[in-house]
């Protein structure tokens, strides 16, 4: 027996985004495309043939990207070159200028491979020999892509060291989201410079000798959030010395800052850990681990450097009671929290190990909160956090090991007590987000699971503005 890994999509797809080859909606799970394979070839073999590895996949409205490290069954030179992909509509150059055409042209139903240097290029970075950027970070808002590099550069030994990683954007910048220091107002969608690369402007230098590095970065409805530790390089290897969040974007909820503009062209730094640090009691100083992003509000995971007990807190917009929660401990024993997720108005989070359960609060006009139907009188928030139905029938708990969040859809990636893989889906399936069936667009109040083929199991998954993407290993004969 061999195995064969596939990547499938489902849901909204008017302009191509899923990357099927058409601009259809699918509401069951559908062979990515790539655009080396041949369009007319449907066997198996050729359509499930991936670019490398895949590492990251991100949507917008109606783009996508996707990030992927090249393997040998993908025909790479090594195994450390790192391609991005791209699909969907280049109406407000949120593929950038490389790509021409409008929405339905059939080179943007397929995932196209970025010609990444010319856009840095473009971006007014320096290039040469003596430069080096390779992918690191992608994340799309609703019109607008963010690409961060890790950059090296040669000295005249010919000795690599590694800079400040660079971050470049493109598409859109009606409430900043380019990061580039400038918002050219309403009218920008419509008068949108096609040949425009901007270069995100986070700090490049701090303390002599300090360098930032980009863990993460995550993009909402019209803003983008970064988690960046400032590196120190020593002998025998390097030191963080700091880990900060950076923020730019649409701001008007606080999600950002407390001083509640509408935008912020340019990143600025979120005070998370001193706005909570006397609030809580956490043995050792506090630092951010992960973070979410919803239309207006932030998830923030806080833990210590002992690893011990880790906290959940929130900035931004609370009118749909998606920060009913703030200052969280976990609920049920455990006392670290995994995952974290949001859709635009919800939030969510997993409790860590063997029976650790999903909670979740804020809106539930689709089922998001996975709680069920919570009244008959048009009631459509939680207030405070409440459990996620159960995701298995067997006696022992699954364990949860991750939580995927789209727009208004979520998937949580489980391990049974038997150890078997399994996903499961809720929430909103207008368009067949959640893959359930050819004609199954209902939304659901509570858990289902995706039922994959026999001989598959689900080993990732992405979602974005109605759109799903999972990654399945395929056992087939040799």
């Amino acid at each position: 027996m061999g195995r064969c890994i596939q990547l499938l999509a489902s849901g909204s797809n008017g302009s191509g985004q899923l990357g099927i080859g058409h601009v259809e909606d699918v509401s069951t799970y559908t062979y990515c495309r790539f655009s080396h394979c041949d369009p007319d070839d449907t066997g198996l073999t050729r359509l499930s043939r991936l670019p490398g590895v895949i590492l990251a996949v991100s949507s917008g409205a109606g783009h996508s990207l996707l990030l992927a490290r090249e393997d040998e069954a993908s025909g790479g030179r090594n195994d450390m070159g790192i391609t991005i992909w791209t699909t969907g509509t280049n109406q407000y150059n949120q593929l950038g200028p490389a790509y021409e055409g409008d929405s339905t042209d059939p080179s943007h139903t397929l995932w196209k491979r970025l010609d990444y240097t010319s856009y840095i290029e473009t971006a007014g970075l320096p290039l040469g020999e003596t430069n080096r950027y390779t992918p690191k970070e992608i994340s799309c808002s609703w019109s607008t892509s963010i690409v961060c590099f890790e950059h090296s550069t040669q000295n005249t030994d010919g000795i690599w060291s590694k800079e400040s990683d660079k971050t470049i954007s493109f598409g859109t910048n009606d409430f900043g989201e380019l990061g580039c220091g400038a918002v050219r107002g309403a009218s920008s969608s419509s008068e949108q410079e096609h040949d425009l690369v901007r270069v995100v402007q986070l700090p490049q230098t701090r303390r002599t000798g300090e360098r930032l590095s980009v863990r993460k970065i995550k993009a909402s409805h019209r803003n983008i959030v970064c988690l960046c530790d400032w590196i120190l390089d020593a002998d025998g290897g390097t030191v963080v010395v700091d880990t900060v969040v950076y923020g730019w974007g649409a701001g008007r909820h606080g999600q950002l800052d407390s001083g509640y503009p509408s935008s912020y062209p340019e990143p600025i730094e979120i005070g998370v850990t001193p706005a909570v640090a006397n609030r809580i009691n956490l043995d050792g100083p506090l630092t951010v681990e992960d973070l979410a992003v919803g239309a207006g509000h932030i998830l923030f995971r806080l833990g210590t450097s002992s690893g011990g007990e880790t906290i959940v807190v929130g900035l931004g917009s609370n009118a749909k009671h998606q920060l009913d929660f703030n200052f969280a401990s976990t609920k049920s024993g455990s006392s670290q929290w995994g995952d974290i997720g949001c859709t635009w108005n919800g939030s969510f989070m997993s409790e860590k190990g063997p029976g650790g359960e999903i909670w979740s609060t804020g809106t539930n006009t689709h089922g998001q909160l996975g709680q069920g139907q919570l009244a008959d009188d048009g009631q459509d928030v939680a207030p405070g956090l409440r459990r996620v139905a159960a995701m298995s029938s067997d006696q022992a708990p699954p364990t949860v090991h991750g939580i995927v969040c789209g727009s208004e859809h979520v998937l949580a990636l489980i391990q049974t007590g038997d150890g078997s893989d399994k996903i499961w889906t809720w929430g909103w399936n207008e368009h067949g987000n959640l893959g359930l069936n050819h004609d199954d667009v209902q939304d659901r109040w509570t858990p289902v699971e995706i039922l994959l083929e026999p001989s598959q199991r689900p080993i990732g998954a992405w979602a974005g503005c109605g759109t799903t993407w999972l990654l399945v290993e395929t056992m087939i004969d040799d």
